[in-house]
C-alpha cells in the first residue's frame, strides 16, 4: 500500500477498517480514502491527511465533515468547484459564502 495507496481497492474488506493501514494509504494518495471503510471516511484525522495530498478528497469525507466550515475552506482553497461537495446546510452560512464568493 505504501507504494501505490490505490492498492487498498484489493484489500479486504476487515483490512479497509484497519485505520494504520487507511493512514499509510491516503499519505500516498487521498483517492484511496474512497476505498476505506465508510466509517473511516468519516475520521477528521484521515481525511485531513486525504487532503493533504488530493484536495478533492473532501468530496469522499463522511457527510458531517462536509459540514465543517474549516475543512470545507481548506477544500474549496484549493479548488473552488469542490463546493459542490459542501453540506447543503453550509451554503446556506453567509459568512461562509462570501468567504467562497470572495475566492
Amino acid at each position: 500500500v505504501r507504494c501505490c495507496g490505490e492498492a487498498l481497492s484489493y484489500a479486504s474488506p476487515e483490512l479497509k477498517q484497519d485505520k494504520d493501514l487507511v493512514r499509510i494509504a491516503v499519505a500516498t494518495t487521498g483517492e484511496s480514502l474512497h476505498f476505506a471503510h465508510k466509517s473511516l471516511q468519516k475520521d477528521r484525522e484521515l481525511v485531513e491527511l486525504a487532503m493533504s495530498t488530493t484536495p478533492n478528497a473532501f468530496r469522499i469525507a463522511g457527510k458531517v465533515l462536509r459540514k465543517e466550515p474549516d475543512l470545507a475552506k481548506r477544500a474549496i482553497d484549493a479548488d473552488i468547484d469542490l463546493i459542490r461537495y459542501c453540506d447543503p446546510d453550509l451554503l446556506k452560512d453567509v459568512q461562509f459564502m462570501k468567504y467562497c464568493v470572495q475566492k
